[in-house]
């Protein structure tokens, strides 16, 4: 998890870190204070340890507050120059959908691990699929700004998420994949069933999930959606945010068999 922050984490050490190898990146830690192998093991603790310097922990979600006043806050596309959004006095801005959705993914996943609800997991998916859509979205307004042939999914033409996988990745890249042949693809697409089939286009009036079926399928979110979504934007050559890369790192789940 270490390594995935320094190498692909969004922080302000890029271009200090980017050159080194795995010795020197260990080096680099021991010279600013935190000795290598102490910073694996709190590490291990997983969410309750930030790693120093290459974590930000800065989330999608900003509040203005402009009192009484007529203040106004925009978000503009650092690639494009455009506004993204815009609010006129004080509100909410998010800076980054796709980044708000999955980080509302996770919490859902939380509270179906914390609750042992089924529709919290349900709902984590729903939001899950949705970030991988508006990051396709965020990659395509990129692309389109200077190709001549433009990617589109509108309603006169609609493009499915297989879709996107399939033909605009290799058409952003350059001809670049991603192995949609492999376990995490497969996991992948057997959730987006159960978010279609389950969560949002329900199929039977009643359903069950025993405990040990239900901790495989937390357990295969990280392994599938996770996954897939993290090395896509590994593909595409963007800084990941803390979120899905603590949730691809994260520990599995179990049922506590003793209680």
């Amino acid at each position: 998890m270490i390594y995935a922050f320094v190498r692909y984490g969004d922080h302000s050490n890029r271009s200090k870190t980017d050159i080194l190898n795995n010795k020197q990146v260990a080096l680099w830690f021991e010279q600013n204070g935190y000795p290598f192998k102490k910073l694996i093991r709190a590490a291990r603790k997983w969410d309750s340890f930030g790693i120093p310097f290459v974590e930000n922990f800065i989330h999608s979600t900003f509040y203005a507050d402009f009192g009484e006043g007529k203040g106004k806050a925009q978000i503009i596309n650092n690639a494009t120059g455009n506004v993204e959004s815009q609010i006129d006095g004080s509100g909410v801005l998010i800076t980054s959908d796709y980044q708000a959705k999955f980080e509302s993914a996770v919490k859902h996943k939380r509270l179906a691990i914390k609750n042992t609800d089924i529709e919290e997991f349900y709902s984590c998916l729903t939001k899950a699929f949705s970030s991988v859509d508006s990051y396709f979205l965020n990659v395509s307004k990129i692309y389109n700004s200077t190709a001549s042939e433009k990617l589109l999914d509108t309603k006169e033409n609609p493009c499915t998420l297989d879709d996107k996988f399939k033909e605009w990745v290799p058409k952003i890249t350059g001809g670049a994949k991603l192995n949609l042949s492999g376990k995490s693809w497969c996991l992948f697409k057997k959730h987006l069933g159960i978010r279609h089939n389950e969560a949002i286009h329900p199929k039977k009036t009643s359903t069950g999930t025993n405990y040990n079926d239900f901790a495989t399928l937390l357990n295969e979110f990280r392994d599938g959606v996770a996954k897939v979504f993290f090395d896509l934007n590994v593909l595409f050559g963007d800084q990941i945010k803390r979120t899905l890369i603590r949730e691809v790192f994260s520990p599995d789940v179990y049922v506590n068999k003793r209680i």
